[in-house]
């Protein structure tokens, strides 16, 4: 059913793609944007829950300090929940929202990647197999993100990255290209937010220190 009713008519919209463009490499680059590019306001609104999350969880730290009574910690971030109008439900729901789509792209990767037919990104790219400077790409790509980040939670970004960073350097050069294709466009994205609400003064988020 997953695969008849999503990665299939991705599948057909790739191959469109890639006889509109002629080169696998840039037909994994437009297929990746003209998919999520249109997801910017749902990402938007993962972005604005993310942000009231941060603060919950200062307030929960702060209100909470010092008290061991469950019950009583219970009541306070429920407490929290309400003043700030924070579904936790809702918020999981808008996280997942995207993860079919995903899965599907690598779905669809997986294909090209299995593919009998030659397939030469660039001239000199063959994506069925790992490529080194898109690995160290996408690896810088998600350095420079994770600077985008607040400081707090940019630890254990470095740390998995340290971890997976290894591996994204075995990835089939179609995974490498689709992901920093991705995290390059999130990088943007995050700039757009920000824009956006300093633009339209809609609680704007200031600047991380570097």
């Amino acid at each position: 059913m997953f695969r008849l009713y999503l990665v299939q008519p991705l599948l057909l919209f790739f191959a469109l793609v890639h006889n509109w463009t002629g080169d696998p490499g840039i037909a994994i680059v437009v297929f990746s944007l003209l998919i999520r590019v249109p997801l910017f306001p749902l990402y938007y609104i993962q972005h604005k829950e993310s942000d009231k999350l941060r603060a919950i969880q200062v307030k929960m730290k702060e209100r909470t300090k010092g008290i061991k009574d469950m019950v009583k910690q219970a009541e306070i971030i429920s407490g929290i929940y309400e003043e700030e109008k924070f579904n936790p439900f809702r918020n999981f729901i808008i996280q997942m929202i995207p993860l079919p789509i995903i899965f599907a792209m690598f779905a669809v990767l997986g294909d090209i990647v299995k593919s009998s037919l030659p397939l030469i990104a660039f001239g000199f790219i063959d994506v069925k197999t790992p490529n080194l400077l898109l690995g160290a790409l996408t690896i810088a790509l998600q350095l420079l993100f994770i600077m985008t980040e607040p400081k707090e939670t940019r630890k254990a970004g470095f740390i998995i990255v340290g971890v997976v960073g290894l591996l994204i350097l075995t990835f089939p050069a179609a995974y490498t290209l689709y992901w920093a294709t991705i995290m390059l466009w999130t990088i943007i994205e995050r700039k757009l937010f920000h824009w956006y609400e300093i633009r339209l003064g809609i609680n704007p988020v200031p600047k991380n220190n570097p």
